[in-house]
């Protein structure tokens, strides 16, 4: 296929989509998609220079920079200050502090998920840990009682259905709006009672600080809603990808037991190979160039980390997994000022889930087929994981 013929939409709609990344690097690394008039940058060096550079590529799409109403995040599209003291807000909860004394509510979580597939012959992946662990992590972190996370949850997935697929939505997003704060009001008035170490009671005292005009409750359902999205879109998709990845190779399931070192290497190589975010977009605020193409200044600049992750001038056999791959840096996070606030709690939940994994299953094997996720605009996963979990003998 020609490059003239390729397109943002023959990317979403690839269910291998890492050829036509490839030949775009090759053929057009910066290519400008006439169907949305948008720029495509493919290769690693591109990309990290783009994102590093937050002044001359701005985080506001053209589309929210011309109605900021579309805004669907109060951080992921905003610029400094604005974005500086957004994220300022939600940091410490994701500290190395903050997340070891997480450990021991993760490790109960974890261990409650692990003995539930227990009592399964075939487990899939993505229905027993992979929704459940990141969904029950980021809710308790935000502050809301278990009673209230599977509505929460499902309002959350109700409005990204909203946002990228409306003629399928059943509800408008002011009526979700509606709903969701009717589970966090309760919260935030008991927050203001009695604070905890929550999302929801930083957010309480920030209001408390700033006033109701600067940061009115809506704001606190956004910021929750970002957090919530952000902490499990990601950590879901990878939990798929590698455990699917893991029953296909059954030898690198008994390494990883043999050696737990490796573990965080197949995580950080599963999200360069398999990046569940594959690109996100960028507003050119000047003309500007990127490798040698000129971008008109309000541009839209789309980054492609899935792309990046691959490019062969940055990694030696990029379409392989290498579990022990000397991987100094990947984007599946992306890079600078917007780098994700929440990777490592990602990280923390996967490395304990494996660790518990392989601590009770001597053996993985593959029950069927993967299926591909429905993709939701950039997110890549599997819906789809069964597989069976075979015990250490005695």
């Amino acid at each position: 296929m020609a490059t003239s013929h390729l397109s943002m939409t023959s990317l979403e709609d690839a269910v291998d989509p890492y050829p036509l990344y490839r030949q775009l690097r090759d053929e057009a690394p910066v290519f400008h998609d006439l169907e949305r008039d948008q720029y495509v940058v493919t290769r690693f060096d591109d990309v990290y220079a783009v994102l590093g550079d937050h002044r001359r590529f701005s985080n506001v799409p053209v589309e929210v920079a011309s109605d900021p109403s579309k805004r669907i995040s109060p951080i992921l599209h905003r610029d400094p200050p604005e974005h500086t003291a957004m994220r300022r807000l939600v940091t410490p909860i994701f500290t190395p502090r903050a997340l070891k004394e997480l450990q021991p509510h993760l490790d109960d979580v974890v261990g409650q998920l692990v003995d539930a597939a227990d009592e399964l012959d075939v487990v899939e992946c993505s229905s027993v840990f992979a929704v459940p662990l990141p969904g029950r992590i980021t809710l308790d972190i935000l502050g809301l009682p278990v009673e209230s996370h599977a509505a929460f949850h499902a309002l959350t997935q109700e409005r990204l259905m909203v946002l990228h697929v409306p003629d399928r939505a059943p509800k408008t997003i002011a009526e979700i709006r509606a709903e969701l704060w009717s589970i966090v009001e309760p919260v935030v008035q008991a927050r203001r009672r009695r604070p905890e170490l929550d999302i929801v009671t930083m957010l309480v005292q920030a209001q408390e600080e700033q006033g109701p005009e600067q940061m009115p409750d809506q704001m606190i359902v956004d910021m929750l809603l970002h957090v919530l999205t952000g902490g499990f879109e990601t950590t879901q998709h990878l939990i798929e990808l590698l455990l699917s990845h893991l029953a296909d190779h059954p030898e690198l399931w008994a390494r990883l037991g043999e050696d737990r070192s490796l573990i965080d290497g197949a995580v950080e190589e599963m999200l360069r190979w398999e990046s569940p975010v594959q690109w996100l977009h960028r507003r050119a605020t000047v003309d500007a160039e990127i490798a040698g193409t000129p971008i008109p200044a309000d541009g839209n600049v789309v980054v492609v980390y899935a792309s990046a992750n691959r490019d062969e001038r940055q990694f030696d056999d990029p379409d392989e997994y290498q579990v022990d791959r000397n991987l100094k840096r990947h984007l599946a996070f992306s890079y600078g000022i917007h780098y994700c606030v929440g990777a490592p709690l990602t990280r923390y939940e996967v490395r304990t889930l494996l660790d518990q994994l392989l601590d009770r299953y001597a053996r993985i094997e593959r029950a069927g087929e993967s299926r591909p996720w429905l993709k939701l605009g950039n997110f890549r996963g599997l819906a789809h994981v069964p597989v069976r979990l075979i015990r250490h003998a005695g």
